[in-house]
């Protein structure tokens, strides 16, 4: 039986195995019945909502959560070792004697960070009061989980934990978090979100903001995409060495792991209008190479390929053709600029987007585990589709024709580009020809 001495240490222990962790962060599939009895906006807003609540465990989100979970545990240890210790700093809290590390969460948009940090906070719910004779019981609350999005100041965020609702509205609440976090237990900070500080001083502002909260005392874990991560590189050498030097990076997933073809089939599964694609040769590797292995990416082009498939058809099945009209639609093609940015950054990592590279590392987007970049499918892919369409605007008009005929699909080639022409100088004779004709297209009626 754990001993109420060790109850703030012993509430981050993680013994489970690879398959008990996924059960107890796995969102199980809720399958939406009947959209094609909805119109196609409704169906397809369902359809979304199905797609973005499905949580697939994987190997780096396991990783990850094993990881944090070892922070938080050595902390409580540290910080509340024993009853006694615990009840000092209950009623004369100060601050930590050492610095607990400033863990810096990355990735590119779409990978599963907010995932990640949601599982955590599912997998360690509060756990039961702490009592200790002599005094009221202590809640074990252990983790607090803070967004940016709508930030209004430091001392608003901070006080939404707190237990005194007084407290909330009092001057200075800030000041007093670190009593608060002594009170509740907590030995890990988490917050998401970091790009919502978007002021031309977002930088400066995201630095002090961290630093404030790492000073509360428990490890922080900030959420944070590659450009917010480019603006803090800037920052002084102090501040970088606080923030940065401990970072956890998500990588996409890679084409030929069983972690993205664990989550392509979990999500062909979501309805039945999606089931048609499950027959499709290697259809893992295909979407991979659309998608770049990046689970935002994958849910966003499911959910256009249904709506192409709904204006052919009122039942909605999705065809792998659906698919690559997709790829090619207007509404993916803002994420399509990136994939193809993170294709050719495989090939020249050093013309990569800086809002697609990771500067903590050596400007690599390859997938995670996959070593061989060179034979990577989305290369091969982009390739394919570089060589076809140098192919199609070499084509003449009925060559052109052909080859939508047999395809199946428009060529839409760009228009060639054609050279002006110096004009000629001006002579008399040009201006006065010129002037007659003008007053002629004058004298023609209106139709």
């Amino acid at each position: 039986m754990t001993s109420q001495a060790s109850q703030w240490a012993d509430h981050f222990l993680l013994t489970a195995s690879d398959a008990e962790l996924d059960e107890k962060i796995r969102i199980p599939l809720v399958a939406p019945t009947g959209l094609s009895k909805l119109s196609a906006s409704e169906a397809r807003s369902l359809l979304d909502r199905t797609l973005k609540t499905v949580v697939v465990p994987n190997s780096q989100m396991r990783s990850t959560l094993r990881q944090l979970a070892s922070v938080a545990r050595s902390f409580a240890a540290d910080r509340y070792p024993d009853e006694r210790a615990y009840i000092r700093l209950a009623y004369s809290p100060t601050t930590v004697d050492f610095m607990p590390p400033v863990i810096c969460l990355t990735g590119l948009a779409g990978v599963g960070k907010s995932a990640i940090s949601k599982a955590f906070q599912r997998l360690f719910p509060p756990g039961n009061p702490i009592e200790v004779p002599g005094h009221a019981a202590f809640p074990l609350i252990g983790f607090w989980q803070f967004s940016f999005a709508g930030f209004s100041g430091l001392s608003k965020l901070l006080t939404q934990n707190f237990r005194d609702p007084r407290i909330q509205k009092s001057k200075g609440a800030a000041s007093k978090a670190v009593a608060e976090a002594v009170a509740q237990g907590i030995s890990l900070i988490s917050t998401d979100e970091l790009q919502f500080l978007t002021q031309s001083s977002a930088n400066t502002l995201a630095a002090k903001v961290l630093l404030q909260m790492s000073a509360i005392g428990p490890p922080l874990v900030f959420t944070s995409n590659y450009s917010m991560l480019h603006r803090l590189m800037n920052r002084p050498h102090e501040e970088r060495q606080r923030l940065l030097t401990s970072p956890i990076i998500i990588h996409p997933l890679a084409p030929d792991s069983d972690d993205w073809k664990k989550l392509v089939r979990e999500l062909l599964r979501t309805a039945s209008e999606l089931s048609g694609l499950r027959g499709v040769l290697d259809i893992e590797e295909q979407l991979h190479t659309y998608t770049f292995g990046i689970p935002r990416s994958l849910v966003l082009l499911l959910g256009i390929a249904y709506s192409l498939a709904r204006r052919r058809s009122d039942t909605g099945n999705v065809g792998l053709n659906d698919i690559e009209s997709a790829y090619r639609s207007v509404d993916y093609s803002s994420t399509r600029d990136d994939i193809v940015a993170l294709v050719e950054g495989l090939l020249n990592p050093r013309k990569l987007r800086t809002d697609l590279a990771c500067p903590l590392n050596s400007v690599d987007p390859k997938p995670a585990s996959s070593d061989k970049v060179s034979s990577h499918p989305s290369i091969g892919q982009h390739m394919r589709r570089s060589r076809e369409a140098a192919l199609i605007s070499s084509l003449n008009k009925s060559e052109r024709a052909a080859y939508e005929a047999v395809s199946g699909r428009e060529s839409n080639p760009k228009p060639p580009r054609t050279r002006n022409q110096p004009r000629p100088p001006a002579s008399i004779e040009s201006l006065i020809e010129g002037a007659d004709k003008f007053a002629k297209s004058k004298t023609k009626p209106i139709r």
